[in-house]
């Protein structure tokens, strides 16, 4: 009987943190939804309000990977504004959280984000092929088959 009801205490307590996962979720699918579909100045603050919502939480798997899905939105955002320093700013700050957070993926894309700011500069040589270099050993390292082709399209530009 008191295993009962421990596990029923168990499965209540973390109710609340099951909710808030799935209002982050779906307040991260909607602003996809705005960044896939341009809505640039709607996705802004929403993005900014979101990632303060969760700056202020305990950290979770899911927070992380929000935390830098919010950034990598954010970049890509400030791209297609033609705010290319800022972008890129993000960018480095995606390489260094994902690498902290031990999240190899993320990493890898930002690697790819980086060298695509990179591409158009002078520093092409060093910069660019230099995050290109750290993205393959990223994919050779965790076997990331399923985004090698995204790698291989950016090495291909």
């Amino acid at each position: 009987m008191r295993l009962y009801i421990l596990l029923i205490f168990l499965f209540i307590s973390q109710l609340p943190l099951r909710a808030q996962d799935m209002s982050m979720e779906k307040k991260l699918k909607i602003i996809d939804s705005l960044v896939y579909f341009n809505h640039l100045e709607e996705a802004s603050p929403k993005i900014d309000s979101l990632s303060k919502w969760i700056s202020g939480q305990k950290q979770t798997n899911s927070s992380k990977n929000a935390e830098l899905q919010l950034l990598y939105h954010k970049a890509y955002i400030n791209a297609l504004l033609f705010n290319k320093s800022k972008s890129l700013e993000i960018a480095l700050d995606l390489v260094k959280k994902s690498k902290q957070y031990k999240l190899p993926e993320w990493e890898f894309q930002a690697h790819l984000a980086v060298a695509g700011f990179y591409e158009g500069s002078t520093d092409f040589d060093k910069r660019c092929k230099e995050h290109l270099g750290e993205a393959y050993q990223l994919y050779q390292s965790y076997q990331l088959e399923h985004l090698y082709s995204i790698y291989c399209v950016r090495i291909s530009s």
